[in-house]
């Protein structure tokens, strides 16, 4: 179910939200990049659209990889470095206009 990590069950612990845990596989949003540079990630569509500004997030310090972990076969798939980072921020802007 949504929102069940230990602290929304009442278990102490640290909060998190796992409601992407229930995505259908596939996408999931789309980037908007306008001319002046501005990016939006743009989820859902019509009344359910939420517009979610990206920028650029701090350089890590630490070698940092993305994988691919496969629980049923106990592997993993390196994809590679990380070497940029991104920050997704809802566009507070749009919410209140």
């Amino acid at each position: 179910a949504p929102g069940t990590g230990p602290a929304a069950s009442g278990g102490g612990g640290t909060a998190y939200d796992d409601t992407l845990r229930e995505m259908q596989p596939g996408r999931y949003g789309r980037i908007q990049i306008h001319r002046s540079g501005k990016a939006y990630m743009i989820v859902g569509s019509g009344e359910d659209e939420v517009r979610m500004e990206v920028t650029e997030g701090i350089r890590c310090s630490f070698f940092q990889q993305a994988v691919v972990i496969d629980m049923d076969k106990s592997s993993y798939l390196p994809l590679g470095e990380i070497q940029k980072h991104v920050v997704v921020t809802p566009d507070i802007d749009a919410v209140f206009s």
